[in-house]
């Protein structure tokens, strides 16, 4: 991208970096709905693959709401028992919808919804005892792995009948046991599933769950969000190494990190100069840019923020400040826009920043 500028007149250039500063200062927000503020810790938000519609959920709600992704036009409401979002993934051709739901205790705790008429297909799954956190469709929308809270193993489905395949343990051999899981992602090609957990990322075969590498840089690296680089050679971690209680807070990494999948070396990490914690990790799809949103604890109060930073060098694009944690973040199959969800309640997507040339951010 760097030779664009060889091939370009000067004015032309000129024109390209004043365009590209009128983008990133102009009003970001696209749309929003105001809920009330949340009264748990868990809100969760989804863009659909061919990029027309936005689901939301939260934790202390049995209602998950589709929206119209371009005006946020309400368009239905799918509301059964044991629908309390945690978390919700979109199939890889939009035609379902899975939730994640649950809390300590709640068992039933998967379902798996028809969009276009807003049917639950297969509901109140007993998948994990203490709620369902993380899920992921395989690229051919096969199968879905999903993963608990407190859980040391995860679960795989056939789509859409939900037929349970087998449950695999995140055995990792130098601890001597199965490590509980914070996260789940399937990779680009489908070869692999990759949880994170107390020391890092356990790439896993996806087709019996052997253990292929430990990615970390650190012996303790708990990794709360993963995402895959849309060219499918990278992979991201959110990383909270935290000991956070009433009036003092230490965090001992809290960053985002990617490293290679071949070998596990790492790439670089991406910071920010205040406090964070859990952050929910995204590529824009061109793998230009990491997103994020958090949570910013100072020891008594929280705040949050969605912050985007250039891949290739590490800075920060753009940080959208908001008063309470934004809990979940999704990507627009385009790159040009971004759904969120906060702890305050509000639903909204937001116009993306954009690279309009390497380097340039």
């Amino acid at each position: 991208m760097k030779n664009m500028y060889r091939t370009l007149g000067v004015s032309a250039a000129l024109l390209l970096l004043v365009f590209a500063a009128a983008a990133q200062t102009r009003s970001a927000l696209v749309w929003s709905y105001q809920g009330i503020d949340n009264t748990t810790n868990n809100a969760a938000i989804a863009y659909s693959p061919d990029g027309r519609l936005v689901a939301s959920g939260r934790a202390d709600s049995n209602d998950v709401k589709i929206w119209n992704a371009a005006n946020g036009t309400l368009i239905r409401t799918l509301n059964g028992v044991n629908n309390n979002a945690n978390v919700l993934k979109f199939s890889p051709d939009s035609q379902y919808l899975a939730s994640g739901t649950g809390q300590p205790g709640q068992g039933l705790s998967l379902n798996l919804w028809r969009v276009a008429d807003g049917v639950r297909v297969v509901g109140r799954i007993a998948a994990f005892s203490n709620g369902t956190i993380g899920l992921s469709f395989s690229p051919d929308g096969q199968y879905l792995a999903a993963s608990g809270f407190h859980a040391t193993g995860y679960k795989l489905y056939h789509v859409p009948d939900m037929t349970e395949i087998g449950t695999f343990g995140n055995f990792d051999p130098t601890l001597g046991y199965n490590a509980r899981i914070f996260s789940i992602a399937y990779s680009r090609d489908g070869q692999y599933i990759a949880v994170g957990a107390s020391r890092g990322i356990y790439l896993r075969n996806a087709s019996d769950g052997s253990l292929v590498r430990l990615i970390s840089s650190a012996t303790s690296m708990p990794t709360y969000s993963i995402a895959f680089s849309p060219n499918g050679t990278d992979v991201a971690a959110g990383v909270t190494d935290a000991n956070a209680f009433t009036g003092a807070y230490t965090c001992y990494d809290c960053s985002i990190k990617t490293f290679r999948i071949s070998d596990g070396a790492m790439l670089r990490v991406y910071n920010d100069p205040s406090l964070t914690i859990f952050p929910k990790v995204e590529y824009s799809p061109d793998g230009q840019i990491i997103a994020a949103g958090f949570s910013d604890f100072n020891g008594t109060s929280y705040s949050g923020a969605a912050e985007f930073w250039a891949v290739g060098s590490g800075k920060i694009l753009r940080r959208d400040s908001r008063a309470f944690w934004v809990w979940d973040l999704a990507y627009s199959p385009n790159g040009k826009t971004v759904a969120f969800a906060g702890a305050d309640g509000v639903v909204a997507v937001a116009h993306a920043p954009m690279i309009f040339a390497q380097g340039d951010d």
